[in-house]
């Protein structure tokens, strides 16, 4: 009897520290299920019908996901949103880089200047749209008025209604304001690194240049992975700043496949096609996401080989 009592007393405390992880991760579960996997569930079913939100729902089923296929506005906002993933890649990471190691390495000052580039990224995307609608208005707006005051007259541009331009600024607007955020998820990660390795290279000679590329960036590609996910999907939800400035046009020049959604789901009541476009985006996100795992997973395994 001695000997079983241990026993007993260590499943009873195993028992009762399972019930309290699971009283701990109940709410949060009922939660996810709720407010994620029962709308994934209900945006499914809904894309294979045909229904205006009103009146009966008629099952057409993969009809939607056939016209999407067959729909000229939904490749020209897959494309821009390619493009805006693209701009994402080339600009905002590179300068998230660029900016997280300059705060990095200029400690003087880092926890002020950090605040200032995160400062953008927690005002309302909305509040930026409105802004810079004024800011690139063609007739009123400061830009084109300043570049009429210098001389530059013929740099002055319809920006927001020439389809040349349209989808570039918008674009931009949103690398801007976003640049921050990135910029702290890469600091984080770089103020993880042990000083003693950073002290070391400095030590055996090692330049800002050749720090960056030797040392730093190997150690921070877990948190540049991160980075990486979170402005692809980012780019292929963006909706606010092209919706708010521009409604995607003209025509669909500057719409994503967000803004896309939207428009096939609430201005043209189709709430089959839109949630079929909407599962679509789900389904671009999940690829890309574990694209990007598998490239920095197979990079990992070459480094350490």
């Amino acid at each position: 009897m001695k000997t079983a009592l241990p026993a007993i007393g260590k499943s009873s405390r195993k028992r009762r520290e399972t019930v309290l992880v699971m009283a701990f991760t109940l709410p949060s579960l009922v939660l996810f299920v709720m407010f994620m996997i029962v709308p994934i569930f209900g945006a499914m079913y809904l894309s294979l019908t045909k229904w205006s939100g009103a009146g009966a729902i008629k099952f057409i089923g993969i009809d939607n996901y056939t016209n999407l296929l067959h729909n000229r506005d939904f490749w020209i906002s897959f494309k821009n949103s390619l493009i805006l993933i693209a701009l994402h890649l080339i600009f905002q990471l590179t300068l998230a880089l660029f900016f997280s190691y300059l705060l990095y390495r200029t400690r003087p000052g880092m926890r002020f200047f950090r605040s200032v580039f995160f400062l953008p990224s927690v005002i309302s995307a909305t509040a930026i749209g409105v802004m810079f609608s004024l800011l690139f208005n063609a007739d009123l707006g400061p830009i084109n008025y300043t570049l009429h005051k210098i001389g530059l007259d013929s740099w002055a541009l319809p920006w927001l209604s020439n389809k040349t331009t349209v989808l570039f600024v918008v674009s931009f607007i949103i690398i801007w304001q976003f640049i921050g955020y990135h910029v702290v998820i890469i600091l984080a990660g770089m103020k993880a690194i042990p000083e003693e390795i950073i002290e070391s290279a400095i030590i055996d000679g090692a330049n800002t240049v050749v720090l960056f590329f030797r040392v730093v960036y190997p150690l921070i590609k877990d948190m540049l992975q991160v980075s990486i996910i979170f402005m692809v999907t980012g780019c292929l939800k963006a909706f606010d700043h092209s919706y708010v400035m521009t409604m995607g046009g003209p025509g669909v020049s500057s719409s994503f496949l967000a803004v896309f959604m939207y428009k096939q789901a609430y201005s043209r009541q189709k709430l089959g096609l839109g949630s079929a476009a909407g599962l679509v985006i789900l389904l671009l996100a999940f690829i890309c996401t574990r694209i990007i795992n598998w490239i920095f997973y197979h990079k990992d395994e070459e480094s350490v080989t």
